[in-house]
């Protein structure tokens, strides 16, 4: 329904970080040796010589004709301007690649009708389309050097004029050549073609199109008139054209993003990227990694130096601690280069960046009295039916998100009748069977709302509380026994491959209207009352949410959507042929959700297990709130397996790390199977105000052995005092240091951190 988009000061040159990551076999475009630029991945269709169909509307006979003449002048229409006999794609450099087109004849002879040749790809979920010919042909008619590139969504009606472009006519091969810069594509989330890119269901298509009426509602109700031959004629080609070029890969080298964008809310929050990085050479490479381009304010931790094996790819987490920033509706990148140190003809890289989105996601500071989550609903006008069956097949669109006045043009936000009962048609299926008709009968109606733009971040419920959605509800026939039961619901396609994508908009009309392919319930609740004809009734339904989705990881391609469901039992299930059928009402501007959220963050402690003889765990909680000039205390047990004594560094760093103090020494040895407590204390400076925080990571690495290291990380938020009363910690930490327990730290020290700590800290106005 609308474009989207997915979402750091370096970390010390001292503390560099060898990552051993698992690596796995390069994918199959990387196989065999030699350099990345010597990866041919030209792709080739052939499509068969005059092989043009004929199709008179096509809706009512299905049945075409061929319409190819072999020999020339044998036939009144000749149509080998539409024949197509080869689409190629190749020839990529680091910036663009050619599409070449060819046909049996470049000559239209025809004298009417109307010719379109294209060839359609997908990049994710955006079809492109590239036409021969200008975008507008206008007065000045068919332009054979001028090409259009357009885009569209398996959401949207039609496609949309993106780029005009030049094209290059080979009268001699009969040969359009079509140059494609990567930059002017993208996908779903905004995320140019580059490096990875897989460009998908390629296609050329000719047509001559005669006559029809495709501008009435719903579309032509014959099919039309029209010539049209496709390659490859069985659908679209089945190998894709990926792109091995571009500054990501030189050399033996190649770096990868499956997710190079990622969301942002606007809170302070830690976001990991998985970069891949391939070695496509017959020896082990050493590879040097360092980010480039990093905003002031913004931390980024990467594995200093890595070792790829010959042939192989490995996975390195990439972590960015960023501060509160709402720079909504724009996008900041920073570029991470991959250098070999072995052949300095070996390089890539690759941008990673945060979009801040413009509507904002479910997250826990936008849960407030004026925030949460909105409904809003608009006509289709393209599928809307004629009005003698208004009363039974009202078309709109359905979605929620976190913003009252939405900007889509198409927003109306009027209320809208229930989809069918779902029950209806239960007197014409055996017993026993779905949709089995109830005792005693009932008549079920729902709408169902799904998040657009669709969920880009992951989700971290507070379980201990509840949800909260209200409603109102306007019925056109009375119940005297009425119930509203509301489900949050999650769509995840890679778990659940056979029920489809998570799609955007849902329309009323048709059986039950809450989507199957949002099959895992996250929240439900429910409430009961009576029904008055014609008269709003307002609800408020309670949500409980499901501990096994107490964190939602984010995924690409997922969704959230609220199913609401009126269930009565006053009226009978076998209403068909009712006219107007019971269409009770929701209004949208009436409905509000709120969730139970806290702010999600990526989880990093993973990310780092398993790399050495060190290892960082929580003892404390990893978020502790704070009064402004008050003390957390936080605790981690620092472990070793290693066979021998080792000594290690510890640091605190991230966003504030000038709040926090590591209580006790930060070098120090650590015997084979030791286990040693180590405590931070992050004291909030006293101007500090609500909802600030110390995005913070610990570090520990053997000092003798970069590749020796772990990280885990915490975070002290800022209340009020009038909020929540929070003890001070900071004498309980002192009394242990001065204890014993971590020598050289004594209570002196911690208030002179703290007062360091408000006069070196730099407020963002």
């Amino acid at each position: 329904m609308r474009p989207l988009l997915l979402a750091v000061r370096l970390s010390s040159a001292a503390f560099v970080i060898f990552l051993v990551a698992s690596s796995v076999p390069v994918v199959a475009q990387h196989q065999g040796h030699g350099t990345i630029d010597q990866v041919d991945n030209t792709v080739v269709v052939i499509d068969g010589k005059d092989d043009v169909s004929f199709f008179i509307a096509p809706k009512q006979n299905p049945a075409p004709q061929n319409a190819s003449c072999p020999q020339p002048g044998a036939c009144t229409n000749n149509f080998d301007h539409i024949d197509i006999l080869k689409l190629v794609v190749s020839d990529e450099t680091d910036t663009d690649f050619k599409v070449y087109l060819t046909l049996k004849n470049l000559v239209n002879s025809n004298p009417t009708g109307f010719p379109f040749r294209s060839v359609g790809f997908s990049y994710g979920r955006i079809n492109w389309q590239i036409t021969w010919g200008a975008c507008q042909g206008g007065t000045q008619g068919f332009q054979p050097t001028k090409a259009c590139l357009r885009y569209g969504s398996q959401w949207s009606q039609g496609q949309r004029s993106a780029k005009e472009f030049a094209a290059e006519v080979r009268s001699s091969e009969n040969t359009i050549v079509f140059p494609v810069q990567k930059l002017w594509l993208y996908n779903e989330n905004r995320v140019p073609a580059r490096f990875g890119t897989e460009l998908r269901n390629i296609t050329a298509t000719g047509s001559h199109f005669y006559a029809g009426v495709p501008f009435i509602p719903n579309g032509d109700p014959t099919g039309g008139v029209a010539a049209i031959d496709r390659a490859p004629n069985g659908g679209p080609f089945a190998s894709p054209f990926k792109l091995v070029k571009g500054s990501n890969s030189h050399g033996h080298l190649a770096v990868d993003a499956p997710s190079p964008i990622r969301v942002s809310n606007g809170e302070a929050t830690t976001i990991v990227y998985k970069v891949e990085i391939f070695n496509h050479n017959i020896v082990p490479m050493r590879i040097q990694i360092a980010p480039e381009n990093v905003r002031d304010d913004w931390l980024v931790r990467v594995p200093g130096l890595v070792t790829i094996p010959a042939g192989q790819k490995i996975v390195v987490p990439v972590i960015l601690s960023l501060p509160f920033t709402h720079d909504h509706g724009k996008t900041v990148t920073f570029t991470l280069k991959a250098q070999s140190l072995d052949d300095e003809g070996s390089y890539g890289s690759t941008d990673l960046g945060i979009y801040w989105t413009e509507i904002p996601q479910p997250s826990g500071h936008h849960e407030t009295d004026d925030g949460g989550t909105f409904f809003h609903t608009g006509v289709v006008p393209n599928e809307r039916t004629i009005d003698q069956l208004e009363p039974y097949l009202p078309t709109y669109q359905m979605w929620m998100n976190g913003i009252l006045d939405d900007p889509d043009p198409s927003t109306t936000d009027v209320a809208v009748p229930g989809g069918f009962n779902e029950y209806f048609g239960c007197v014409f299926v055996p017993p026993g069977t779905v949709p089995s008709c109830k005792t005693p009968p009932e008549f079920v109606t729902s709408w169902f709302f799904p998040l657009s733009p669709p969920l880009l971040m992951g989700l971290d419920f507070d379980t201990s509380k509840k949800g909260l959605m209200t409603l109102s509800i306007t019925p056109d026939i009375p119940a005297s026994q009425a119930e509203v039961v509301v489900e949050l619901r999650y769509c995840d396609p890679v778990a659940n491959p056979g029920l489809g994508l998570c799609q955007l908009n849902q329309t009323t009309g048709g059986g039950g209207t809450c989507a199957r392919s949002y099959n895992q319930v996250v929240a439900t609740g429910k409430t009961g009352g009576a029904l008055t004809q014609g008269v709003a009734s307002n609800f408020n339904v309670e949500l409980t949410v499901d501990p096994k989705y107490d964190v939602i990881p984010y995924r690409l391609g997922v969704n959230l959507g609220l199913c609401i469901r009126l269930v009565t039992r006053d009226v009978p299930e076998n209403l068909f042929g009712a006219n107007p059928l019971p269409s009770p009402e929701f209004d949208p501007k009436k409905a509000r959700l709120r969730l139970p959220l806290l702010e999600y963050h990526d989880p990093v402690d993973q990310e780092f297990e398993n790399v050495g003889a060190l290892k960082l765990g929580s003892v404390t909680p990893f978020e502790k709130q704070v009064n402004a000039g008050r003390t957390a205390v936080f605790k981690f047990d620092l472990a070793s397996n290693a066979s021998a004594q080792r000594g290690v560094h510890v640091e605190v760093q991230g966003i504030h790390a000038d709040w926090a103090v590591l209580v006790g020494d930060s070098d120090f040895n650590l015997d084979a199977g030791e286990k040693r407590v180590i405590e931070v204390a992050v004291t909030a400076p006293v101007d500090a105000v609500a909802e600030e925080r110390a995005e913070l990571f610990i570090v520990a690495q053997d000092r003798g052995d970069a590749a020796v290291t772990t990280v885990t990380r915490f975070r002290a938020t800022v209340v009020d005092k009038a909020t929540a009363d929070i003890p001070n910690e900071a004498a309980s930490a002192a009394a242990e240091a001065d204890g014993g327990g971590l020598p050289g730290f004594e209570l002196v020290g911690l208030v002179a951190a703290a007062a360091v700590a408000v006069v070196l800290r730099r407020r963002k106005s």
